[in-house]
């Protein structure tokens, strides 16, 4: 009997509904996550993110491994032609192609069995060529990652947020302050 007194629009009700539909969001995401959990249950797991990344290009591949180099920290480069290793193919490394302040290095010849140790020396993007016969036959760019975290940048996060939130709380005090 109390429901029908209780008419759509009273804050009472307003606060009932709005309890309702956060309940139903609740058990939505509770059952998607079982659900997501019970399909995932016979897979096998997911090769783990050190065994690194290829990039294919007619009958030419290059991988490197880590996925993801650390500036500073060695890497190895292997080359395949038609999925054989290719020994003697010239690397080049690029750091931040398509800029004006691009470098490239040559990073040197493979070994015979396709290999190459790789130390980058910046970080940030890199384009990596394979050169056969003096010319490029495959291209892979790849994220250097910073071997710890700038200082610097953290230092302008900081004073930006200080200026952002010190700015938006000196207008809630001028907007809901007293007035004189």
């Amino acid at each position: 009997m109390r429901r029908l007194a209780l008419r759509r629009g009273t804050p009472r009700d307003r606060g009932r509904h709005r309890a309702g539909a956060a309940r139903r969001v609740w058990i939505l995401c509770v059952a998607a996550l079982a659900l997501g959990a019970s399909l995932g249950a016979g897979r096998v797991a997911a090769a783990p993110a050190a065994e690194g990344r290829c990039a294919r290009d007619g009958g030419w591949e290059i991988c490197i491994t880590p996925q993801t180099p650390i500036q500073g920290r060695p890497c190895d480069l292997t080359i395949r032609a038609d999925g054989q290793p290719a020994g003697g193919q010239l690397l080049v490394a690029t750091y931040r192609p398509n800029s004006e302040v691009a470098r490239c290095d040559t990073l040197g010849a493979t070994n015979a069995a396709g290999t190459l140790a790789w130390s980058p020396r910046d970080a940030g993007m890199a384009t990596l060529d394979v050169y056969d016969a003096g010319r490029a036959v495959q291209t892979m760019t790849v994220s250097i990652k910073f071997r710890e975290t700038p200082a610097l940048g953290v230092a302008i996060l900081i004073l930006a947020g200080i200026i952002l939130f010190g700015g938006n709380g000196y207008a809630l005090a001028r907007t809901f302050g007293r007035k004189r």
